[in-house]
């Protein structure tokens, strides 16, 4: 079972990769992880309602992506997604998923660590198993955005994973909690981690 599991998150555990270099550390407000909280589910319940946040992407994005086409057609065809996604139920904040999404945001802050391996050698896995075991686990973190909306349209639009992993993770119904947590990150800016979790 244990392999099962790890191979799953190793499967699913990506990242958005920063775009922009921002060069400052600013504390990232306590209420945005209830913002995302929030957000996450509206996106989730009605998939739909989140397509004009994708064309507010579009013109945040466009003077600092270095594919604008590549762009256009990754939110060209995260629109189609959502237009026609099923609701979903919403995901719940859980406290072993709130512990491991926090330990990484604190280790993202210190160490300036990007992606999910922690400066101790951690993965997602290992940091929720800490807390509780989860049969299924995935993480996804992104790095640069201020606002709950600009953090989850770079997780659906996911312009620079192929396979769109991150708008998997996001729209999928077999995870029902989740733990957010905001980081400070000395090169760009800001960070978000999301942990989810299912049975």
């Amino acid at each position: 079972m244990n392999i099962l599991i790890t191979s799953i998150v190793m499967l699913v555990t990506l990242c958005v990769e920063p775009l922009a270099t921002r060069g400052f550390a600013q504390q990232p407000s306590p209420a945005l992880v209830q913002d995302v909280l929030s957000s996450l589910n509206d996106l989730r319940t009605n998939p739909s309602s989140f397509i004009p946040k994708l064309r507010e992407y579009r013109t945040y994005m466009r003077t600092r992506t270095k594919d604008l086409a590549a762009l256009d057609a990754a939110i060209a065809e995260a629109t189609t997604r959502l237009s026609t996604e099923k609701s979903l139920a919403a995901v719940n904040m859980q406290g072993a998923l709130l512990l491991a999404a926090q330990d990484h945001a604190k280790d993202i802050t210190q160490n300036g660590v990007l992606g999910h391996t922690g400066s101790n050698k951690s993965s997602p896995v290992d940091r929720v198993k800490k807390y509780a075991p989860l049969p299924r686990v995935a993480e996804v973190v992104t790095y640069g955005f201020t606002t709950a909306d600009m953090i989850l349209a770079s997780f659906i639009v996911d312009q620079d994973t192929p396979n769109r992993a991150h708008r998997e993770i996001l729209l999928n119904s077999t995870y029902t909690m989740v733990g957010i947590a905001m980081a400070t990150h000395k090169k760009y800016g800001t960070s978000c981690v999301i942990v989810f979790g299912g049975m």
